[in-house]
């Protein structure tokens, strides 16, 4: 889902993280955009773990 937003002009977690300063991220934000982007990474790495089992 993150590749279709970029496509479409959203930002994922990661770009967001790195331009904390330009969007005025509070504390709150950047820590459940840290939460989010974790989840992502663990849900990648399931789904990359599977798709290599099944090729």
């Amino acid at each position: 889902m993150a590749k279709a937003a970029e496509l479409n002009g959203m930002p994922g977690p990661s770009h967001v993280l790195k331009m904390k300063r330009e969007h005025g991220l509070t504390a709150e934000q950047e820590a459940q955009t840290q939460s989010v982007f974790r989840k992502m990474q663990r849900e990648a790495i399931v789904g990359g773990k599977w798709l290599s089992a099944h090729n």
